[in-house]
């Protein structure tokens, strides 16, 4: 009998250490990819390269210009959230979004090994946050029923910065204007797409108006947080 309880304890020891192990080696992953993401946000390679293998630094100047082309086209990062954990062969994987000053729809995957370097970063597309996609629908019906109605400023009320740079004012209405002028009342509309490109939520509406069921489109971008980022008249989608 003491034998058994022996060996109980000592098993339950052994795997209480190997889940203090786990919840370490867990946390130094989340840590590492922090410091990490934190020195490519300063733009400071050399902090990076102190977190990071002898392999991998020598990849460090590929992933310096990589980065570099990547804050050209979506300004500078703001801030970072890992949304995801994993592991495979020994190696601790970290998933975090990437929020640039522009919706670059990127989330970088860290890889780390047990004794807590980067062994190798990939970009890929990120995790669309939680209420994002329903956020997307609503700004779309939103904005067309305040066309509808002739309210254009309220149209453009979650137009994003860049949006509103870009639009002269009054420009919205005189488009719409010309564009339905000889279609009668706008009677209704069908969400026809969804799709996610580069960071932006986008949505293909089709509108049926009085004289022209099915007259055009309008294809609506919008961000994770609900600013309208594009707005575009097509075809009717099928």
């Amino acid at each position: 009998m003491r034998a058994r309880r022996d060996a109980a304890v000592f098993l339950s020891t052994l795997l209480i250490l190997t889940l203090i192990g786990t919840a370490a080696a867990a946390d130094l992953a989340d840590r590492r990819t922090t410091d990490f993401l934190n020195a490519l946000k300063a733009d400071d390679f050399a902090a990076a390269a102190r977190n990071c293998t002898a392999a991998m630094k020598a990849h460090l100047p590929e992933l310096e210009s990589g980065w570099k082309r990547v804050i050209g086209a979506y300004g500078n990062l703001r801030a970072f959230k890992i949304v995801d954990r994993s592991s495979s062969a020994g190696v601790e994987l970290r998933t975090a979004n990437l929020d640039f000053q522009r919706p670059s729809g990127l989330a970088a995957q860290v890889a780390v090994d047990a004794s807590g370097q980067v062994v190798g970063i990939h970009f890929v597309p990120a995790a669309v946050p939680a209420g994002a996609e329903k956020l997307a629908d609503e700004r779309a019906n939103q904005m067309i029923s305040r066309l509808r109605d002739g309210n254009f400023q309220a149209a453009e009320a979650h137009f994003d910065s860049r949006m509103k740079s870009l639009l002269p004012p009054h420009a919205l209405e005189v488009a719409w204007k010309q564009r339905t002028s000889s279609l009668g009342t706008l009677a209704g509309w069908k969400l026809v797409s969804r799709t996610e490109i580069g960071g932006y939520l986008v949505r293909i509406v089709n509108l049926d108006f009085d004289k022209a069921p099915k007259a055009f489109a309008l294809k609506i971008s919008v961000d994770s947080a609900g600013h309208i980022g594009g707005f575009y008249f097509m075809e009717a989608q099928p």
